[in-house]
């Protein structure tokens, strides 16, 4: 039997009473030459009346000293003043390099090769010097400097890519642990100063870490903490931690800055090519978004006095997330609750709603046009079951958008570990399609209904499995 659409509409609201997903998208409100005519079809008033039908198509509802291998390396130390202040959809990581193995790092290429990177657990370092290569037994990476230019560069993808899920969280950051075991020094080499028993010389330096972004622009980008290392001769020896922040650019255009530091760029190099040409000035701070979605390699710097015989350990470089992380939420709203009381002929009053109108405009969503009127196809009282789908989705969309539901909520009743972003691009699949059918957006209905229901979200951890029960009788 053949229930009509208004029915339909009603068992879907039913059903589905706390449709709870979200995915972003809006668009801002549009432009007509009838200034009346622009009023009366405002996103969230009478899309409907015949007076509008003809331009709704066309409507818009708002919606080292040296410059490549020791960037900012020079003699001085830094005296920055203290602030208190996931690549995309990834775990985070953290390289401990506790297996006796380099994880991805090693010489960069080309002429700046000229450096050793071994695990501290090597024969080579163990048996030679044991003195200024620090030797006692634990494991890090171990970075020797030889004569020439001197970098080490990370590229294993598990660590490199595109890191703007990190960044757009605005409270991670990349913590590194630094151990200055020999600077070199002795009484004939720039920068070194005897120490205060006159059994040594020692050099201070800020211990720098390096982002290299990849083609076309070949973006770099230093952390410059104020932390200070020397070797054993100085007053600053032994492990130190550096934490550098991954935040957005500040209100005022500015690199992320905290209480270790502050990022700066540097010029452009393609240094993984092996090439030691600088590609222009230093990149404008505007870069920062760019960098961070295309990293293709964590650079060590080990090239610190101009005697290439340093030693430097490095350990612990991982994400981290720091106490202004807020918890996942996963408690979306229902469908009826974007219908019915959220004020939608206001949505530009909301801060979160720019979200919605990115998102459409960059057709993240094939569903929908950059033209959507959101507040339409919400307020559409007779519904088919595609429609249905349609607002179930913007639900989940503006969900997303307004923080009611975060993308890696896990959903229970999905196979494996998917995700509410996961789910909602198979049900974008399903619904743009030219010629989708009814049972297509049944099946979008069905996915949308798993996220949205309270009880099928499990707050980020993955699902726990549980065998098959057999179905209760009715």
């Amino acid at each position: 039997m053949k229930l009509p659409n208004r029915i339909l509409l009603q068992l879907a609201v039913t059903v589905n009473p706390a449709f709870r997903t979200v995915s972003v998208a809006f668009a801002q409100s549009g432009s007509f030459r009838d200034r009346n005519l622009a009023e009366e079809c405002e996103d969230g008033k009478d899309c409907t009346s015949k007076k509008c039908v003809k331009s709704l198509e066309r409507e818009v509802c708002e919606e080292f000293s040296d410059e490549i291998t020791n960037p900012f390396g020079g003699n001085n130390v830094l005296k920055l003043r203290p602030e208190f202040y996931r690549a995309s959809d990834r775990e985070d990581f953290c390289i401990k390099f506790d297996r006796g193995k380099k994880e991805g790092f090693g010489p960069c290429p080309g002429i700046f090769d000229n450096i050793f990177v071994r695990p501290s657990t090597e024969n080579s370092i163990t048996s030679a010097d044991p003195d200024l290569n620090g030797g006692d037994g634990s494991t890090y990476l171990h970075l020797q400097d030889l004569s020439g230019g001197s970098l080490a560069c990370g590229t294993n993808p598990e660590y490199t890519g595109d890191w703007t899920f990190w960044a757009k969280q605005s409270c991670y950051e990349l913590c590194y642990e630094v151990n200055m075991l020999y600077d070199g020094c002795h009484k004939r080499v720039p920068g070194c100063k005897p120490n205060s028993d006159g059994t040594g010389y020692y050099y201070e330096k800020n211990p720098t870490l390096v982002l290299q972004g990849g083609a076309p622009d070949y973006l770099r980008a230093v952390f410059i903490p104020n932390v200070v290392v020397t070797d054993k001769d100085g007053p600053h020896s032994g492990w130190k931690k550096v934490c550098a922040p991954l935040y957005p650019l500040s209100d005022d255009g500015n690199l992320p800055s905290n209480r270790h530091g502050v990022w700066k760029f540097s010029k452009p190099v393609n240094v993984l090519s092996g090439s030691g040409t600088t590609l222009g000035l230093p990149s404008p701070n505007s870069e920062w978004p760019n960098l961070l979605s295309n990293v293709q390699a964590i650079q060590l710097p080990v090239d610190f006095t101009a005697n290439p015989a340093e030693r430097v350990g490095y350990d612990n470089i991982c994400m981290t997330k720091t106490e202004a992380c807020k918890p996942m939420n996963c408690e979306p709203q229902p469908l009826c609750y974007w219908q019915y009381e959220w004020m939608c002929q206001h949505a530009k009053k909301f801060r979160w709603y720019h979200r919605v109108v990115e998102h459409l405009r960059e057709g993240r969503f094939r569903t929908f046009s950059r033209d959507t009127c959101v507040c339409k196809v919400l307020q559409e009282r007779c519904a088919d079951r595609c429609q249905i789908a349609e607002q179930e989705f913007l639900a989940a969309i503006l969900n997303e958008a307004a923080g009611h539901v975060d993308p890696h909520c896990c959903v229970k009743d999905c196979d494996g570990e998917t995700q509410v972003e996961e789910v909602l691009e198979q049900v974008d699949s399903l619904l743009s399609r030219s010629s989708r059918s009814d049972f297509e957006c049944s099946h979008a209905l069905h996915l949308l209904t798993g996220i949205n229901q309270r009880m099928t979200l499990c707050d980020g951890r993955p699902p726990t499995p549980t065998k098959p029960t057999a179905p209760t009788p009715t």
